[in-house]
């Protein structure tokens, strides 16, 4: 599945181009310095970790849908 695995160098290519470094190599999916979490630490639980290493970005999805009484 060759265009699958290309994928994620596609999108990592169009990301350092808005970024303004469309000739860099980094891969922001493995970081010495940074993990983002795409979670909040209230959905991982009380055990997550807050360390500085780790950011919550909030869950990956679309706009909430409508009808929902979830805070």
């Amino acid at each position: 599945m060759p265009r699958v695995a290309d994928r994620p160098d596609g999108v990592l290519r169009d990301l350092r181009s808005r970024m303004g470094d469309p000739s860099g190599t980094a891969d922001s999916r493995f970081s010495p310095h940074l993990v983002p979490v795409f979670s909040t630490p209230e959905l991982v639980g009380s055990d997550a970790r807050r360390d500085g290493q780790i950011r919550y970005v909030g869950p990956s999805s679309v706009d909430r849908l409508a009808g929902y009484d979830f805070p």
